[in-house]
């Protein structure tokens, strides 16, 4: 198996999104993976497995309702999945690209950039520190945000929220004052 990869590195990137589809499927396909009352067929799970893992963030059911706290972690997993290897595969074609430059276009990088050009197999390890410390921060943030705002803390994910929303107070903007006084009819 090792040498097949080896002499053909193109396969393993179909044969990993091939995996993660179908044992994110798998997973979604799981009774625990909805709420009570739905049901999620092949296609479903298939689709949603498919569209996280390709960070496209189509989904043909309401995500916060249909699937549960289990099935929105299988997804947030497959999204965080997909970017990585997106992430890693564009690294490593241009890790690529790179190698083919000439020594003195690749110094002249090095220096302008204050980085070293090191082995591919550094390349994941670099970008998951990077993914995970800039998430985090992220996350300090938000999390920030949120307190000063008045909530004792972030919703959990799906969850929705029990108070009745209220209506907006904000002022209807200018083109929306223009637009609804246009469709009035004047006196005649």
């Amino acid at each position: 198996m090792r040498r097949i990869f080896s002499q053909r590195p193109g396969r393993l990137v179909p044969l990993a999104y091939l995996v993660g589809w179908l044992t994110g499927t798998a997973l979604l396909l799981l009774p625990a993976a909805t709420t009570p009352g739905n049901h999620t067929g092949w296609w479903q799970a298939s689709f949603t497995a498919m569209s996280a893992l390709c960070i496209t963030g189509l989904a043909v059911v309401d995500t916060a309702t249909h699937w549960s706290p289990l099935g929105q972690v299988v997804i947030l997993v497959l999204v965080q999945l997909g970017g990585f290897g997106i992430m890693t595969l564009t690294s490593m074609l241009l890790f690529h690209v790179v190698r083919r430059v000439d020594h003195r276009t690749a110094r002249l990088a090095q220096t302008e950039t204050r980085s070293t050009i090191t082995g591919i197999e550094n390349i994941p390890r670099r970008i998951l520190t990077m993914t995970m410390t800039a998430e985090g921060a992220i996350m300090v943030l938000l999390t920030g945000r949120f307190l000063c705002l008045g909530s004792s803390c972030p919703p959990p994910c799906g969850a929705a929220s029990s108070t009745p929303s209220r209506p907006s107070t904000m002022p209807a903007s200018r083109s929306t004052r223009t637009i609804s006084s246009a469709s009035t009819p004047t006196p005649s």
